[in-house]
């Protein structure tokens, strides 16, 4: 699932843009926050969130989650980064951005694993 929440007062902050990708006129014409955190519970169910280094992004969607709906998700999350590290110990200090963990666990991985998929 991907929606772009709309931001009424988008604050340009260059780098921001440039990390995700999504521009001033996008997040002004975005999905209302109630009406998109509210699809995203449904479309998520009770299944569990997967990410690489997620902490951020669960406290993200904690606080818009409090703050909007006045609820939290039940879904339980799953830090990759905490799989990688058990299952290659041989790998040292992965790196904070998910392009760079992956390029960095991958080249360990059995041929045949491991498939690039970028995130906005």
């Amino acid at each position: 699932m991907e929606v772009v929440l709309r931001q009424a007062s988008a604050v340009v902050y260059k780098p921001n843009i440039l990390l995700n990708k999504i521009g001033v006129g996008a997040q002004r014409e975005g999905v209302e926050p109630s009406a998109a955190l509210e699809a995203f519970e449904r479309w998520l169910g009770r299944s569990p969130l997967i990410a690489f280094n997620g902490a951020f992004d669960e406290k993200l969607i904690a606080r818009a989650m409090r703050s909007t709906l006045g609820r939290h998700l039940p879904s339980p999350w799953l830090d990759l980064e905490h799989v990688a590290e058990a299952a290659l110990p041989d790998v040292r200090a992965p790196p904070r951005r998910v392009d760079g963990a992956f390029r960095r666990y991958l080249r360990r991985a059995p041929s045949g694993c491991g498939r690039r998929v970028r995130h906005r």
